[in-house]
């Protein structure tokens, strides 16, 4: 139950920053990403069944997205030079934001084989 409500809270504060931010910057088309988290986290709390495919759908597109981006970082040279020590900083936001994923990932999946209600 907890884990439900924390997927919820994820979700939607991620669909309101993305749609605020895009807001202020006029760029209405890619905020159709947080407007599908909103939908997401509004299916979770409803334990809509639809709800699950989005919540994955996001997940893949988001974890798919940041290992994509580091490498073409890492064939670029992008972290040639630095330490070890710099590298894992700078992978340390797109690791936490891929786990806090990967959580409502696993929230959505564990609770698949009990029943949602329907659309």
């Amino acid at each position: 139950m907890v884990c439900r409500w924390t997927t919820v809270i994820i979700l939607g504060a991620y669909g309101a920053w993305g749609l605020l931010s895009f807001w202020y910057a006029h760029a209405l088309i890619p905020a159709i990403i947080p407007a599908v988290s909103v939908a997401a986290a509004v299916g979770v709390a409803l334990q809509k069944a639809w709800s699950r495919i989005l919540v994955l759908l996001l997940a893949a597109l988001f974890v798919g997205t940041w290992i994509f981006s580091l490498w073409l970082a890492s064939t670029a040279g992008a972290f040639r030079g630095w330490s070890p020590h710099k590298v894992v900083i700078s992978v340390l936001p797109g690791a936490f934001y891929s786990s806090l994923a990967l959580f409502c990932c696993f929230v959505v999946v564990a609770r698949w084989r009990e029943p949602a209600s329907q659309s």
